[in-house]
């Protein structure tokens, strides 16, 4: 057994029951189900909708556009819009991952890129500040 794994997991009926939940995560079942509930963060009233805003004003960019493409201002425009889901609305890198189809490593290297960035360029920096204060002032809003 792998010893990473949390003491519960490592008794074999509890291995099983894990074995068969990774299978369900895999399943169509499982991907429907996180679709619908992509479609609900993404609705109107939701904190990740009003992220996207904020970038999408700021700097132009929609961060769901063209998740495919390199282009320097589509990358740091998704890279922000990772740092900020997690900080804001407080999901797993895994569930902010998805959010785009990306992985988990992608948002962590997100993360660091955003913090180094945020150190190094000035304008960066400047766009950073305005893109936090409209987020700020929404939950402000509605609180």
């Amino acid at each position: 057994m792998n010893s990473s794994r949390p003491e519960l997991l490592k008794h074999p009926a509890n291995s099983y029951l894990y074995r068969q939940t990774l299978k369900w995560i895999d399943s169509d079942e499982s991907t429907t189900l996180y679709r619908q509930t992509l479609k609900w963060i993404d609705s109107d009233e939701s904190t990740t909708k009003k992220i996207r805003e904020c970038i999408r004003e700021v700097t132009g960019v929609d961060p769901y556009q063209d998740c495919k493409y390199r282009g320097r201002q589509f990358i740091k425009s998704r890279q922000l819009f990772f740092y900020f889901v997690r900080r804001y609305v407080g999901f797993t890198q895994y569930e902010t991952g998805k959010l785009l189809d990306k992985d988990h490593a992608t948002v962590v290297y997100a993360e660091k890129c955003v913090k180094k960035w945020n150190e190094i360029e000035l304008n960066y920096k400047e766009t950073f500040d305005t893109i936090e204060r409209k987020i700020k002032s929404y939950e402000n809003n509605c609180n």
